[in-house]
């Protein structure tokens, strides 16, 4: 997640700086190494130059701090959500094995899954209990409520943008509010739908920097992307 409100140092201003202690030091040339002027000028322009210098490294250092700082809290704030979004991907390349097992080791990406589990669906499988995929739902929902019931403070200390936001809660609501297909009592949800629902799931998270990865990375059943992402970002 990219943080717009980055800190930043300001270039325009020590390059002005610099630029005015050189013109300084310069004029200072065009006096006598032993005059009053010279002296004067070159002291004042070595020293300002000197100043800014040292007024640079420390603002660099300022900055750096800083936006370490937001990112461990940006982590720390989508640490949840990272996981119940990966686990919800996750889960289609175990719908498949548990399927047709000769897909163990294959790798693909979470659209290709998905689609892999709806052919098999349309081929006559049975769908997998869905218990399984509701419960991955519930965990992204309950994991972005965490999120949003701090949006105020998150928004005032520029760790999201309201448009960064919005797109994470675009986001989770293509994968929870689809929960009510899953919710009629004896009916299977059909592949179609299965894979309309999955669709824009993956076109939102492609709209959101840390979680477009999981829509691009391939994985499978056994190197996943929890494996791949989640515990070595937040361990």
């Amino acid at each position: 997640m990219k943080n717009n409100k980055k800190h930043r140092i300001n270039k325009g201003l020590y390059i002005v700086l610099f630029f005015v202690s050189i013109v300084i030091i310069c004029v200072s040339m065009c006096f006598s190494i032993d005059g009053k002027w010279f002296v004067v000028l070159s002291g004042v322009g070595c020293g300002s130059f000197a100043s800014v210098l040292v007024a640079l490294l420390v603002e660099f250092f300022h900055c750096k701090i800083m936006n370490e700082k937001d990112k461990q809290i940006l982590d720390f704030a989508l640490e949840d959500l990272f996981e119940s979004v990966a686990d919800y991907c996750d889960g289609y390349s175990y719908f498949v094995e548990s399927l047709d097992s000769k897909y163990k080791s294959e790798f693909h990406t979470f659209y290709e899954w998905v689609q892999i589990y709806s052919q098999l669906i349309a081929n006559g499988k049975p769908p997998v209990r869905k218990t399984y995929i509701i419960g991955a739902m519930d965990s992204v929902r309950e994991a972005f409520d965490l999120l949003y019931n701090n949006r105020v403070w998150y928004l005032e200390n520029g760790i999201f943008t309201t448009e960064e936001l919005h797109a994470i809660s675009k986001l989770c609501k293509s994968i929870y509010v689809s929960r009510m297909h899953y919710m009629v009592a004896d009916m299977e949800v059909p592949y179609q739908i299965v894979l309309d629902i999955n669709t824009e799931v993956s076109n939102n998270m492609l709209k959101v920097k840390h979680f477009a990865k999981f829509a691009n990375t391939k994985y499978s059943s056994q190197h996943t992307l929890c494996e791949m992402f989640v515990h070595d970002e937040f361990e």
